[in-house]
């Protein structure tokens, strides 16, 4: 529950404030908890930005891990194998229908990646 609050917070801010000017206290406040919590479950802010990508982004676009290509978005990979023209406009409309959810968390993520190296795009991971 506090973990969850946290990511949602934490996206929220960034989403309001950027993600340069959102600190972990910020977080901690919006959460309604302290920083001291905050730091239980993150170890850093960009740790939280990892946390909102690894789990809310690539849920949304249905990624796993794939040892040959990082991460692979299932649907995707279906759509491609079966390469008709209706099943790629098929998936180009389901990924327009989630690009509200998932445009924050890549907008805030491109905007970490400058910021704290460690983040690469959120698109490539």
């Amino acid at each position: 529950m506090t973990r969850r609050l946290l990511l949602e917070s934490g996206l929220e801010l960034f989403k309001t404030k950027g993600y340069t000017a959102t600190t972990a206290d910020d977080i901690a406040t919006a959460a309604g908890t302290a920083r001291v919590t905050f730091y239980a479950y993150f170890p850093s802010r960009s740790e939280l930005m990892k946390a909102l990508i690894d789990e809310r982004l690539n849920e949304a676009l249905q990624r796993v891990r794939s040892p040959e290509h990082g991460s692979t978005a299932r649907d995707l990979v279906a759509t491609v194998a079966e390469g008709t023209p209706d099943a790629v406009m098929a998936w180009l409309r389901r990924t327009a229908d989630i690009r509200p959810a998932i445009r924050p968390i890549i907008r805030s993520g491109r905007d970490a990646a400058v910021i704290d190296p460690e983040l690469t795009d959120p698109v490539e991971r």
